[in-house]
């Protein structure tokens, strides 16, 4: 029922709760979120959960990549000569649906002239192809998305507000792949599993794995699964450590990681550090810490950056105390972001170069 939804954070599992509740009602949703972030696969688990799947068809339409000349023709139909080039009726999108769902994908992009007619059609339930004399009855349910802001697409007057309120009967909400870091893992095993091909699917080692943990994916889903493509294609059923590949295949935001990992290794290291620069044990740590944790740790911020100055000895002397909340504060700030230096440098408001010197100078890792 929900291939392809994978996951059990708790943004998956209450969008799984909702869609069980509104698949079979014929009421427009309109889903929102970041692209990439699989808004397409909540709309077809919608129709698969649906009486709609066996009595019709899951249409798809992006409202973006299609000529504003030729998208009324794409959704509406046409009659053979309705326009140089129509040497044939054509359906239309909408007819295609009838007795399923029509997905509009990138709803907010849709020319503003043709939203008065797909206005008409919502309300009627009628469609009139180009060049035809008369109205034609349709069935479909309305599923739509958008990665746009639409209160201010209709605050500018780019999208009709009447529209908006139409298709957003049932609002849902699909999280950035970073807000669900704990749903990582499984998708990438996911996403290996289905570029296998005649290989055993690919697998990570730690420090990978820990890796793609770390990382926000600012592509979303898509990235992630764009990147495990990649590594099925190009090292199939191998097991990978991202920094033995060519650095091509690996996210640009990945690579700094890699880096700043490196940096930090550079200077005196622990046992066990020599060859990732970080110890794997933190990295695991890090990279297992849940979501819940995390925003747990962003709500407490006083409680991280209070550093107990009780438990200072005053003997020591200002420098060396000082010394020692420096220290604890860095130490905090790593753990908060996961390890990602970039990420601590620009929260603690310090350069990256003298943040890597202090970690070093400090053995904090």
């Amino acid at each position: 029922m929900y291939d392809g939804l994978i996951g059990s954070s708790s943004q998956t599992l209450e969008l799984k709760s909702l869609i069980a509740q509104i698949a079979n009602t014929d009421a427009p949703i309109l889903i929102r979120g970041s692209s990439g972030v699989g808004k397409e696969v909540v709309a077809r688990c919608i129709h698969q959960s649906s009486d709609r799947a066996a009595a019709g068809e899951f249409v798809a339409v992006n409202c973006a990549a299609i000529p504003s000349d030729l998208l009324e023709s794409e959704l509406f139909g046409h009659v053979k000569g309705a326009f140089s080039g129509a040497i044939s009726d054509y359906k239309g999108r909408f007819r295609q649906a009838h007795g399923g769902t029509l997905f509009l994908d990138e709803i907010g992009d849709m020319p503003e002239q043709l939203q008065v007619k797909l206005l008409r059609v919502i309300q009627d339930g009628r469609v009139r192809p180009l060049g035809a004399d008369k109205e034609i009855q349709t069935d479909s349910r309305i599923i739509s998305a958008t990665h746009l802001d639409m209160e201010e697409a209709i605050k500018v007057g780019s999208f009709r507000e009447d529209l908006f309120f139409r298709l957003n009967v049932v609002p849902l909400f699909v999280a950035d792949l970073r807000e669900r870091q704990e749903e990582i893992a499984d998708l990438f095993q996911f996403f290996a599993n289905k570029y296998a091909s005649s290989h055993p699917p690919i697998s990570l080692c730690p420090y990978s794995s820990a890796l793609i943990m770390t990382y926000d994916w600012p592509g979303n889903v898509r990235e992630l699964e764009n990147f495990c493509q990649r590594l099925s294609i190009f090292y199939p059923g191998q097991k990978i450590d991202v920094r033995s590949i060519s650095q091509q295949f690996i996210p640009p935001g990945m690579r700094s990681i890699i880096s700043d990992v490196a940096a930090i290794g550079s200077g005196s290291v622990l046992p066990g550090l020599e060859s990732i620069g970080l110890n794997a044990a933190a990295y695991d740590s890090a990279a297992s810490q849940s979501e819940t944790d995390s925003l747990h740790a962003h709500q407490d911020y006083d409680r991280w950056i209070g550093i107990g100055l009780e438990d200072l000895d005053v003997s020591e002397g200002l420098r060396q105390s000082m010394t020692e909340i420096e220290k604890r504060l860095i130490s905090s700030a790593l753990q908060l972001v996961n390890y990602n230096v970039s990420e601590c440098s620009r929260l603690l408001k310090v350069n990256r170069t003298t943040l890597i010197d202090k970690i070093n100078r400090y053995k904090i890792l």
